[in-house]
């Protein structure tokens, strides 16, 4: 059983200082993950949606989101995973899907997924 890793980095241009950001975490193939967002340094929140309350607390943030994916699908070796941005009165913007393939099935994907968050 291998483990691999994916890091990625983009960028989230926010649309107000003012407004609240929620930020989701999908994994694809219905495999479920185990994940964890912060904001910077700081713990957003484990394996649910995480708020930020206004959006100048993450300008010039790293948000980063740390995910396990452990793969349990015989049918494919493909583990994907994506990051959805939605701030207050805006529509929401996703990144990805990051996807990696396993060589055998019980295989497990470490993502680390840095988004920048620019004014």
């Amino acid at each position: 059983m291998a483990t691999i890793y994916h890091d990625a980095q983009d960028i989230y241009k926010l649309k107000s200082e003012l407004n609240s950001l929620t930020i989701s975490v999908e994994s694809g193939e219905e495999e479920g993950a185990g994940y964890f967002i912060f904001n910077d340094a700081k713990l957003v929140g484990p394996n649910k949606p995480g708020q930020i309350y206004k959006g100048a607390d993450c300008v010039d943030n790293w948000i980063t989101v740390v995910a396990v994916i452990k793969d349990k699908l015989t049918e494919t070796n493909w583990r994907s995973l994506s990051i959805s941005f939605k701030e207050e009165g805006e529509r929401q913007v996703t990144f990805g899907p990051y996807k990696r393939e396993v060589e055998q099935n019980l295989d497990t994907v470490v993502y680390t997924i840095k988004i920048k968050v620019k004014e």
